[in-house]
């Protein structure tokens, strides 16, 4: 049974769902050529691709170049409703719901589940320690329940907390605390478990918690945030969070 830690919060991507095995822009050109296709069953003009495209990737840019300083979250809901209005293309929000559906599909179609996860998950679970999810993601929150569910974690977490449904991204202070008070914990009562030196490591730390890195083969961790502890592999976490736990 948990000692001092009471909880143990989970980043998502690269952690225990891994969604970089292509290129962005493979998976953004695939999204864009079904998203299209669907169109072609709900609008009678269609609209210019490259054009559409152009415009989405400039909304994003300026925004995402905005919530790096603001930490607020771009929503591609946003980006692909704004795009439709610019463009003066007909549909209603459940059009624009079925083009973002589209444009998903490629991404989710090739994610994979880290190996080890559901074992680990349940062996915390079976510690009596409470689960929850902190991620960061511009797409809805019920595209990464879907995913959750298909690789047999969803039922792990007691809570699932989405930037674009918080508002804020990591590392900003509300997404984290949001997480505190809805399991009803304190800082030092909770470990976070990411692969990020600034959104998982430093964010949680800002506040008291204890964070465990998950290194991800290639990447620079070389910014000068120290981490309680380091793990190659998911199914060294177990053995990372007894060690803070026995530590005085």
């Amino acid at each position: 049974m948990p000692g001092k830690f009471k909880a143990i919060l989970f980043d998502l991507g690269g952690t225990l769902i891994e969604y970089e095995n292509l290129t962005w822009q493979e998976l953004s050109t695939q999204g864009f050529k079904l998203a299209f296709e669907m169109l072609q069953d709900s609008i009678e003009v269609l609209p210019d691709k490259q054009e559409f495209v152009r415009l989405f990737d400039d909304y994003f840019e300026s925004r995402y170049e905005d919530s790096l300083k603001s930490l607020v979250e771009v929503r591609v809901t946003d980006l692909v409703k704004d795009c439709f209005t610019t463009l003066n293309l007909p549909g209603d929000g459940f059009v624009q719901k079925q083009f973002l559906e589209a444009y998903y599909k490629p991404i989710t179609e090739q994610v994979r589940m880290v190996r080890g996860a559901p074992e680990i998950l349940d062996e915390l679970k079976s510690c009596g320690y409470k689960l929850t999810l902190v991620s960061n993601t511009i797409f809805p929150g019920d595209f990464h329940r879907r995913e959750l569910k298909r690789f047999g974690l969803f039922d792990f977490f007691d809570h699932l907390l989405f930037s674009c449904e918080v508002g804020f991204k990591k590392p900003h202070p509300i997404i984290f605390k949001r997480a505190l008070e809805t399991m009803q914990v304190q800082p030092e009562e909770v470990i976070f478990v990411g692969d990020r030196l600034k959104e998982d490591i430093a964010g949680p730390k800002s506040l008291g918690m204890k964070a465990i890195l998950k290194l991800i083969k290639g990447r620079d961790y070389s910014e000068d945030i120290k981490p309680d502890a380091i793990i190659e592999d998911l199914g060294e976490a177990p053995e990372a969070i007894e060690q803070l736990a026995l530590e005085k």
